[in-house]
């Protein structure tokens, strides 16, 4: 086995690690060759053994998936040599190893049968907060330790409180405890602080030291702390720990979800020495402030106590100063933490009144010039004066609609006239340290993409309330994948931050099986005449007045359709109005100002108030226009959906018909987003649960659907098109929208199914756009290079698109190679693959799908090390396991050159690079996204 050099590498004085053969000293300085005692030997030796024989259970499970069995015997070599150096130094002799065996062979048996016992659950090595709480570990290791270090993040005076006893006991036995906190953001409980100094005043042969790491002293920069690590020295002298995801919380302790690893020194490279020693060295610093009273006092002073009850915006009346909620500080800590790790972009997904603008205006705090993008004036008015009473210290200036002014700490832009103006490019790229994108869902657009790509600030943030992937597009990718939060409107009204609401579906009068059907929607003139008939105006006049509410907003087609509803219910006595995009600035705010003084009753609307204007009061909302989208839906009955003074809910009135897609309405309605984009599926599950009475709706919620419109929804569920027709048809109108072929990441981030349905139903990505060939003649499906492409190459593509991935490793090696020059049409060198690996994984983002395996502290992984790791693991897949029907392997891994070759057919064809780029792509993006909780890896290209 070759020898792994671990750990940092440096000019410290050297460290004793691990054991080592005797050869390996000829190699080593003579600080290394240090005589042992019997205890440390003891220590190295069995550290030794757990080494050797994991990596025995790792080669053994490589060629149980289909590796080769070299490995094995050189680990059981090398396990049985370091087994006769534990034989030698405890005097026993071979022979009485061997008739030990025998005896037991005699009496017991061997393994030759390969049975298995079903016993209890071994011992466990993950806390993660539900049936293994963290609490009861802590609680059995205070008991009976000599010794405490607690690092956490925050402390919260419940969890203080359930430890107390527990800590007290171990003071009176002479136990020293050390406890090491943070004053980021104010999160840790003063009374918790309080309740840990109490402890030093009773008369105890322990000590306790509790010490705070400054977020920001004074002189110094900011520094995040988030370590949560629990370490324990035992009576004996053994130390163990608890390293993981908990802070001192109740929630933490048990009951939220948790993963908290159990750590002993016997561990691969005594990682409890490694903390323990970390601990110290920060517990030790200048930067550690000693927690006493004066400390507390000062503490409470400046710490900003959230406003708990007081509603969603953080604020309590207009002369308090905004301190943010519960939820905006649970984001804030989530956002503090990825720009630790080093994340310059996150999103924020948070449901319309659940306070996405003063969680900016609170995130951007230290931040000294703040840029804030949207696509509408009333959206940076209300922006602007949220911000100014969250920085009444700083000054604000406006770009749109005539202005152009950029001088003030915060700057308000309207996206177009940012774009458009030729100041654009006369503007420093680092004039902004940070960068709101609000309604983030519109930033896929050319001119957001030119002022994001013109700017360098330290951060962005992206704010929307769409939290469908469908609708999202590529976002996810625009913000480098990380997601912050995500929180929906079903989740906020159980949360009380969102008021229930009371649904009505009503049956639809108009019959739009006689409209016809355009590519993906309705012909717009054909529907607009059937909308503003007569006789449905007669219609939405009897919701209106049979159902509650004092102030609505109605949701037409088009502005004919608003401005004749408008018309319409004035004449009969209902002071209504209208908006819409023609509306000029000056006629929206009038407008607005009458509507939210009562002077109107209704408005009529279209699309202009989907998002950005708040008005709280709105406790009606009427959908007179068909639901082609469920995040549409969703922006629609969230402007009414914000808690106000007297508003104990909110009524919709939704006109249901026989349209294409009426049964978006359910998932939408409840929250859910199907799986692989099976609308209908998912629709006909609600439709059931709403019929047996068991839709699981939050309190106050109400749905009911006329009997009729039921009939007319299960129809339309019953009549969805064929699975078949639906891809192809979701698929073309994407195109349509793009205006380009779209990749299968974009078809992943945008379309309403997913490319694994397709990949599924189809077989393969070709066989998709051949079947899409003969329904849409009208469009340029497959050049003639691809067909040629994929008449050669197309066992291979195929491979790519389905091959198993337990990791993502098989599909960098491929991304990595693609970089190169020439492609898979050249061989590519081990050290090579191994750069490229670390490369791509340097990424704190993609990290997380290492963790468990060898090389999880990549940045102290040797080459030598990653190499054989990469070898055994991807290389050893592509070239031995994953193969052609007739059973060859594309590719071939040659031992002497330690170079992999790429056997397939094609690799030198036109267009093989690309059509291959586009497969890893979107196989990393989905990857990615399923098992890390990430959106899109970085394109190679």
């Amino acid at each position: 086995m070759a020898e792994r050099q671990e750990g940092f590498v440096g000019s410290d004085p050297l460290i004793r690690e691990k054991l080592v053969r005797d050869g390996i000293l000829d190699s080593l300085s003579r600080k290394a060759r240090k005589a042992l005692d019997s205890r440390e030997r003891a220590s190295f030796l069995a550290a030794k053994v757990v080494e050797e024989a994991s990596e025995l259970a790792e080669q053994i499970l490589h060629v149980a998936e289909g590796g080769v069995s070299d490995g094995v015997l050189l680990e059981i070599a090398d396990l049985l040599e370091i087994l006769d150096r534990v034989r030698s130094v405890f005097s026993l002799s071979a022979n009485q190893v061997e008739e030990i065996r025998r005896e037991k062979l005699r009496i017991r048996g061997g393994f030759e049968t390969d049975r298995v016992l079903a016993v209890p659950s071994p011992i466990r090595r993950l806390a993660n907060g539900t049936d293994v709480p963290l609490r009861s570990s802590l609680l059995v290791e205070l008991a009976r330790c000599r010794r405490a270090d607690l690092a956490v993040a925050f402390i919260r005076e419940g969890a203080a409180a359930s430890l107390l006893p527990a800590l007290r006991e171990a003071l009176s036995r002479g136990a020293r405890i050390r406890i090491l906190t943070t004053d980021y953001l104010g999160v840790t409980d003063p009374e918790a602080l309080d309740l840990l100094l109490s402890m030093r005043e009773k008369e105890h042969v322990g000590e306790i030291e509790i010490r705070c790491f400054l977020s920001s002293p004074a002189g110094e920069i900011f520094r995040g702390y988030h370590p949560k690590a629990y370490i324990f020295e035992r009576e004996n002298g053994r130390r163990i720990a608890f390293v993981g995801s908990s802070n001192l919380s109740n929630a933490a302790l048990s009951g939220n979800v948790e993963w908290n690893v159990f750590l002993r020194e016997i561990d691969l490279a005594d990682p409890v020495d490694q903390i323990s020693r970390e601990f110290g060295t920060i517990f030790s610093a200048s930067r550690s402030a000693l927690v006493d009273h004066e400390f507390v006092r000062v503490y409470r002073e400046r710490r900003k106590t959230p406003s708990w009850g007081s509603g969603l915006s953080g604020i309590t009346d207009e002369s308090t100063s905004p301190c943010p909620n519960p939820l905006q500080n649970e984001v804030l800590l989530s956002l503090a933490e990825l720009r630790a790790d080093g994340a310059r972009r996150a999103l924020a997904i948070l449901a319309t009144g659940l306070g996405k603008t003063y969680l900016a205006a609170f995130d951007c705090r230290g931040f000294f010039r703040v840029l804030f993008l949207a696509h509408r004036r009333e959206i940076l008015d209300q922006a602007r004066e949220t911000f100014l009473r969250v920085h009444p210290e700083k000054t604000a200036s406006v770009v749109g609609e005539g202005e152009a002014d950029v001088s003030g700490d915060l700057v308000f832009a309207q996206v177009q006239t940012l774009a458009r103006s030729s100041r654009l490019l006369e503007i420093p790229p680092d004039t902004f340290d940070y960068i709101v994108v609000d309604e983030c869902h519109h930033a896929e657009a050319p001119s957001y993409q030119r002022i994001l790509a013109h700017f360098q600030p330290k951060f962005v943030l992206g704010l929307t309330a769409t939290p469908y992937r469908m609708d999202n597009g590529d976002i996810f990718a625009l913000m480098d994948g990380h997601v912050a939060c995500r929180r929906t409107f079903i989740e906020g009204i159980r949360e009380g931050m969102l008021v229930p609401f009371h649904y009505f579906g009503i049956k639809d009068i108009v019959d739009y099986e006689e409209i016809p059907w355009r590519g993906s929607r309705y012909d717009p003139e054909a529907l607009e005449r059937a909308l503003t008939e007569s006789r449905r105006a007669q219609e939405t006049l009897r919701a209106f007045r049979e159902h509650e509410g004092s102030k609505t907003v109605a949701f037409c087609i088009s502005r004919l359709h608003a401005r004749l509803l408008a018309e319409f219910f004035s004449r009969e006595g209902i002071a209504a109005g209208y908006l819409t995009g023609e509306t000029t600035s000056g006629e929206r705010q009038a407008t607005l100002r009458k509507f939210r003084e009562g002077t109107l009753a209704i408005l009529f609307v279209v699309d202009l108030l989907n998002e950005g204007v708040d008005i709280p009061e709105i406790d009606r909302v009427m959908l007179f226009r068909p639901t082609d989208s469920p995040t549409v839906f969703f922006q629609q009955i969230g402007r009414g959906l914000r808690l106000a003074p007297g508003k104990s809910h909110l009524t919709i009135l939704d006109f249901i018909g026989n349209h294409r897609r009426a049964h978006y309405v359910l998932p939408a309605l409840t929250g859910r987003e199907p799986k692989n984009g099976n609308w209908a599926e998912e629709a006909g599950s609600i439709l059931r649960q709403y019929k047996q009475e068991r839709l699981d709706l939050p309190p106050g919620v109400t749905v009911t659907f006329d009997w009729e419109a039921i009939d007319l929804l299960e129809a339309r569920i019953l009549s969805s098109e064929p699975r078949e027709t639906a891809l192809l048809s979701s698929y073309a109108a994407l195109w349509e929208t793009l205006g380009h072929r779209p990749t299968l990441v974009e078809m992943a981030l945008e379309c309403e199914v997913h490319p694994r349905e397709a990949l599924q139903f189809f077989g393969s990505w070709q066989k998709m756009l051949e079947n899409l060939e003969k329904r849409r003649p009208d469009l340029i499906i497959l050049r003639e290079d691809e067909r040629q492409l994929f008449s050669v190459a197309g066992d291979f593509f195929r491979e790519v698109e389905r091959t198993a991935m337990s990791r993502s490793y098989k599909m960098v090696v491929l991304s990595v190679w693609l970089e190169r020059e020439g492609g898979l049409s050249r061989p590519i060198s081990l050290r090579d693959l191994s750069a490229g690996f670390r490369s791509f994984f340097a990424d704190p983002l993609y990290r997380k799908d290492l963790e468990g395996t060898e090389i999880s502290d990549l940045d102290h992984v040797t080459e030598r090390t990653l190499e054989s790791y990469v070898q055994r693991n991807p290389v050893s897949a592509w070239a031995g396991r994953n193969r052609k029907g007739e059973g060859e392997s594309f590719f071939q891994y040659d031992s002497p050159s330690r170079t992999l070759s790429f056997l397939g057919k094609g690799g030198d064809l036109p267009g093989f690079r690309e059509a291959l780029q586009e497969r890893v792509s979107y196989r990393l993006s989905d990857y990615f996204q399923r098992r890390v909780g990430v959106g899109s890896p970085r394109n190679p290209d």
